[in-house]
């Protein structure tokens, strides 16, 4: 992986310290839905799989946006480490109606056919 331009952040940042990864959830629907995780790299483990894996009960924020074909690119927030370096594990959830997954994803969002506004969302926060 080449590093094009990196953020500096003041007071001790350890990029080390912090582990990201994608999962997936499956929507009422039966629709697997793509979540981007960040977390304390004490918290998780990395499954054989690739996705993360809570190690114990944690605090967990879910954002998520899908609407007018735009995609929430999971990005580097130091308004997030706060939280994270507190113990609490973020995570974005690429709800249909966004651009992620190309156009049928974004069609497949919109209101009459999404199958509940909800649908997608609330499966991820069994994660």
């Amino acid at each position: 992986m080449i590093v094009r331009k990196q953020q500096i952040v003041l007071g001790g940042y350890d990029a080390r310290q912090f582990a990201t990864g994608r999962l997936w959830v499956t929507a009422s629907d039966g629709v697997r839905i793509p979540v981007s995780v960040v977390a304390r790299a004490d918290l998780v483990e990395m499954g054989i799989d690739g996705e993360l894996r809570a190690l114990a009960p944690s605090p967990f924020v879910l954002y998520g946006y899908g609407s007018y074909e735009i995609s929430i690119d999971p990005s580097f927030s130091s308004l997030r480490l706060s939280l994270l370096e507190r113990g609490v594990i973020f995570a974005i959830a690429h709800v249909r109606g966004g651009g992620e997954m190309g156009r049928t994803w974004y069609e497949t969002g919109n209101w009459p056919r999404s199958p509940r506004p909800s649908a997608t969302s609330s499966r991820s926060r069994e994660i």
